[in-house]
């Protein structure tokens, strides 16, 4: 997995995922880049996951996290571009209920940028 983050307003970063989204070192230097955006004031995260293949449940449970995390400070967090395989595992463990999704990190940021 690799990610790329970029400020896309005062306290919103978008933050681009590809790759497996699975538990290792990847996704703890997302985690730990989730708490320094937070701390930083950036409590607005979009996800756009449009180029992750496959994510497990140690994937699904950093999104998860920081939607509460974010969510208890003032923020949140949006899920953009899931490719169908992941949308489907979104879906069937119930969390597409959960986290906001949008088709794109363009209309996820929509109203969060300006």
């Amino acid at each position: 997995m690799q990610f790329q983050e970029r400020s896309a307003g005062s306290d919103v970063t978008l933050a681009g995922i590809s790759g497996r989204m699975t538990i290792g070192p990847e996704l703890q230097a997302l985690e730990q880049s989730i708490e320094t955006w937070l701390t930083e004031g950036r409590r607005k995260i979009v996800f756009d996951i449009s180029q992750v293949e496959y994510m497990d449940s140690a994937g699904l449970g950093i999104l998860l996290a920081s939607s509460n995390k974010l969510r208890q400070a003032g923020g949140g967090i949006r899920v953009a571009g899931a490719a169908p395989k992941v949308l489907h595992m979104l879906q069937l463990t119930g969390t597409a209920g959960i986290l906001d999704l949008f088709d794109s990190a363009d209309a996820a940021l929509a109203g969060w940028s300006a």
